[in-house]
């Protein structure tokens, strides 16, 4: 059955409208329906895509807010408009006044912002938001750039927020400080805030910039000590109040992309190397309560412990470990290991182990188990790609 009419008392509710394909679809139900509803995320483009970072496409706004009024939009739900003043103010001033009056003059709607908030600043921050909106719009663009908002690509990000970039936006802010000196605190403080937005935009760049370059594990610990440096900012900027400042209140999507994306890069780019060891890191030994200790650095297996046990038989396959040589499980199902008679009457002994896992999911089931009470059990099969 194909609907052609929808009845003039039923609104439809659509979300979606910065894409060519939302477009066409919100057009489509405008054809069938006199009332529509439109929820669109085009906020969240300066939200949840790049974490709050500075962003503006308000004349862009403006034309798909009046094409949906045209197909017969009666209402709007705009989501993503998170508070975050210093870096996206002036969308959120757009967005209100356009809704109020679609056909407004966008260029100005922004003389009058800079005006009111920016006093004697205002030729520079014009000029400020001139400049973000042709970088918004490059990264809009960008091939990588995910319409959907649900994931991001950070070498497009890196991209548009390199040093180059922000040092022109800097710039900019700095001669509307100047223009506006000692004469209105107000003005300042509102500059200021923009001012804020950068700085935290350039310490986020730089965390995005550490994950990406994970190639090797100095490049991982390069990140960590990168990432302990954002925290820290976060810690004096971003958590000490909640006043409107010119800092996003919704830093912790950053925290859920970068740790979803380290992730990635950990098991695709440094699975196959081994890991470094702490700087006084060295082979387990033994102590007064080790009954067996194996190194897994000889084939034949060996004990290393006090009562240097012959273990005949257990023959393994070598790689290179942290130590010397190191047990490879690639080829190797299980490695059961004869119990010294002592052992073979506990009900529980205590392991430990270096152990690199080089597997995906959650497969590391079991490390070692008893079999029988005559042997320690290595079930290396429920631990793939696996070096001790």
């Amino acid at each position: 059955m194909t609907l052609d009419r929808i009845e003039p008392n039923i609104v439809v509710g659509y979300v979606g409208l910065e894409t060519e394909k939302h477009r066409e679809q919100i057009q489509a139900f405008g054809r069938m329906a006199s009332k529509l509803i439109i929820r669109p995320n085009v906020i969240w483009w300066g939200s949840m895509q790049d974490f709050g970072l500075p962003r503006y496409f308000g004349h862009d706004l403006a034309k798909w807010i009046r094409f949906a009024v045209d197909q017969g939009a009666i209402g709007f739900d705009f989501d993503g408009n998170t508070g975050n003043w210093g870096t996206q103010g002036l969308h959120y001033y757009v967005l209100a006044r356009v809704l109020w009056e679609p056909k407004i003059d966008v260029d100005e709607v922004e003389k009058d912002y800079c005006r009111a908030a920016y006093g004697q600043g205002a030729e520079p921050m014009l000029r400020y938001y001139d400049l973000l909106e042709k970088l918004s719009m490059e990264l809009n663009t960008h091939e990588k750039f995910d319409k959907q908002h649900r994931f991001w690509h950070p070498e497009a990000f890196a991209q548009y927020y390199r040093q180059e970039n922000l040092e022109r936006l800097a710039s900019l802010i700095e001669s509307a400080k100047k223009a506006i000196g000692n004469a209105d605190p107000g003005a300042l403080a509102r500059v200021k805030m923009v001012e804020e937005g950068i700085e935290f935009t350039r310490c986020t760049r730089d965390l995005v910039l550490a994950l990406v370059d994970v190639k090797t594990w100095q490049d991982w610990k390069n990140y960590k000590k990168q990432k302990d440096v954002f925290t820290q900012y976060a810690k004096d900027k971003l958590l000490t109040s909640w006043t409107f400042t010119g800092l996003p209140h919704n830093y912790a999507n950053l925290w859920y992309s970068l740790e979803a994306h380290a992730e990635k890069l950990v098991k695709q780019r440094l699975a196959k190397q081994c890991p470094p060891p702490p700087a006084d890191a060295s082979p387990l030994t033994a102590d007064e309560s080790t009954v067996l200790l194996l190194h897994f650095d000889h084939s034949p297996l060996r004990d290393s412990g006090p009562l240097k046990m012959e273990l005949p038989g257990v023959k393994m396959k070598l790689t290179d470990g942290q130590f010397g040589q190191a047990l490879s499980c690639w080829d190797i199902s299980t490695v059961d290991v004869p119990l010294p008679k002592p052992l073979r009457r506990s009900r529980a002994v205590t392991v430990e182990c270096w152990l690199r896992y080089d597997g995906e999911g959650n497969k590391l089931q079991c490390v070692v188990g008893h079999a029988g009470r005559s042997f320690l059990s290595l079930p290396l099969s429920a631990m793939t790609r696996t070096t001790y």
